[in-house]
């Protein structure tokens, strides 16, 4: 061979080439645990190991040498009440991913003993001592279940007994999509929802949406404050879906852009136009501290006379500042949106994917606000600098905020 060092430079090369794109490929598993404590991580490997007195059934250790017709002071995992024959009445079960919510109608002034057990077990582990609420009734929750599993649930209250069944939530919430809609802030034209011809604005995609509709949103910066007033239903929800990159912005573009016209009243302190009243502002998206009345500002004293070298205040039209720099060589974020998206008396809407950030004009600003609504998922999103991120309230029930 008349170039041996080429050539092993080559072989060098290509080994190198291979060990990284074999490094790569071996790295796209993801572990998933969630509440299990042992069992297979879906990559090969463990979520943990169970003591020598225990067995992993179904992702949790569970007593194995158990003491027959044990019920009070038994081993967790070992009381023995036999089978859930009892009636259900007065008990209520709320089911959500990992836990289950107990409640149980009872006159006892002593709080009941509630115990429950997974799908295959024969005896019943303890759950957390129960309360008596004020309304009398006694409660507790179970924790650390799996995902989309049966457990029973047994409650002792004197001479009373109930026995029932719950079934937590899957991981990922059920759908079907029936149909898709397209939005692109880049569409030079209104376009008509199709992927080819995408609607500019997320709110006139929700306008036509409907049960089992998803809304795809491209990449970009969305200045909206988009009110979902339709429903999905179990199984298809209305959802709105980011790309990577979909940003719900509530600040002033144009301030962004092109800054603010600003007139140095004296030494630090600098005032421009300005006929909102945003709650929140921030300089090179940082948020600035925000004074509680112009002589605060003045002084330089926040609460309880904290000294403050820097924030803002606005009356009277304007918007001032304290400063140590000037606000020209500044990039500023201004609200004049208050609420990214709003929910109102609807049910089974889902919003995931979303950069959703500097919401904060007037009063009660919000990134999602889910208002006497129902089956909301609200997930993988990133809502910063705004100062209600996710406000649920009202008659708002069985909702799901997470990463």
């Amino acid at each position: 061979m008349k170039h041996p060092l080429l050539a092993l430079s080559l072989l060098v090369l290509s080994l190198l080439l291979f060990s990284c794109d074999d490094t790569s490929t071996k790295n796209t598993c993801t572990p998933e645990c969630g509440a299990r404590v042992c069992g297979d991580d879906g990559c090969g490997g463990a979520c943990g190991q169970c003591s020598d007195e225990t067995a992993c059934v179904d992702g949790a250790c569970v007593q194995q040498d158990c003491e027959a017709g044990c019920t009070d002071g038994c081993p967790q995992g070992c009381f023995d009440f036999g089978d859930c024959t009892d009636s259900a009445a007065g008990l209520t079960l709320i089911a959500n991913v990992h836990t289950v919510g107990v409640t149980y109608d009872s006159s006892q002034t002593q709080a009941a003993r509630v115990f429950y057990r997974g799908p295959g077990a024969q005896t019943w582990s303890s759950a957390p001592q129960a309360v008596v609420i004020p309304d009398g009734r006694h409660a507790t929750s179970l924790f650390s279940l799996s995902p989309d599993t049966r457990y029973e649930v047994l409650v002792l209250s004197g001479d009373d007994r109930a026995c029932g069944e719950a079934t937590t939530l899957p991981l990922t919430p059920v759908n079907e999509t029936v149909a898709t809609l397209y939005v692109d802030q880049a569409n030079p034209q209104d376009g008509d929802g199709t992927e080819g011809n995408p609607y500019q604005t997320i709110t006139a995609a929700v306008a036509v949406a409907a049960a089992g509709t998803d809304i795809r949103v491209a990449a970009g910066v969305y200045h909206e404050e988009v009110a979902v007033n339709v429903s999905g239903q179990e199984g298809r929800y209305v959802r709105l879906l980011g790309d990577e990159g979909a940003i719900l912005d509530g600040s002033n573009p144009e301030v962004a852009a092109d800054g603010l016209v600003w007139t140095e009243v004296s030494a630090g302190i600098y005032s421009a136009p300005w006929a909102g009243d945003p709650r929140y502002v921030l300089r090179d998206g940082q948020r600035l501290y925000h004074f509680t009345s112009m002589a605060g500002l003045v002084a330089g004293l926040g609460d309880d006379d904290v000294p403050m070298e820097e924030g803002f205040y606005v009356e009277n039209g304007a918007l001032t500042v304290r400063s140590l720099t000037d606000p020209d060589s500044h990039t500023w974020q201004v609200p004049d949106r208050t609420v990214a998206v709003a929910l109102d008396g609807v049910e089974y809407v889902w919003i995931e994917g979303f950069t959703i950030r500097y919401y904060g004009e007037g009063d009660y600003p919000k990134g999602v606000d889910v208002r006497d609504s129902s089956h909301v998922v609200v997930r993988g999103n990133r809502i910063h600098d705004i100062m209600s991120p996710v406000w649920i309230r009202r008659a708002s029930s069985f909702n799901r905020v997470e990463d």
